[in-house]
């Protein structure tokens, strides 16, 4: 049997850096064969209706040091992130007005996921699987 450690709705860079830091101490002490990212990891509020958060590279930013975080917590684990709703706004950013940019500008490409280990699953390619747990994101279910 394989010990996962799921992690949803963190929101980076508006989480709360104190429930982020007792999370990734439950990922080191129970050191996890998988730790799965399962939606929201970044608010992406650059790229959406509700307002800026300094801009996507800062946004970015925050997100490659969360992941290093992760990584450093659970070196020997495999990384999954499943996109959520707030990953996919960048997509609908670019749809809307910089089409040109599809497929040039993606999460995993600007957070050189490959390089970090993380295995990237779109939301079409979801819910994901482990054994007879089915993991989906909140927006997911209805």
């Amino acid at each position: 049997m394989k010990k996962l450690v799921i992690l949803s709705d963190l929101h980076v860079p508006e989480h709360d850096e104190a429930a982020l830091d007792a999370a990734l101490r439950v990922v080191a002490h129970e050191r996890p064969d998988e730790v799965i990212l399962n939606g929201d990891v970044l608010e992406l509020l650059s790229v959406s209706s509700y307002g800026e958060s300094g801009g996507l590279t800062k946004e970015l930013d925050e997100c490659r040091r969360f992941l290093q975080r992760v990584r450093r917590a659970a070196p020997k684990a495999k990384l999954t992130w499943c996109e959520g709703n707030h990953e996919t706004r960048l997509w609908r950013w670019i749809q809307q007005h910089a089409g040109g940019l599809n497929g040039a500008l993606t999460l995993p490409k600007e957070l050189n996921l490959g390089a970090l280990g993380v295995e990237w699953i779109p939301e079409d390619a979801q819910p994901s699987k482990r054994g007879r747990l089915l993991i989906l994101h909140g927006h997911q279910i209805s």
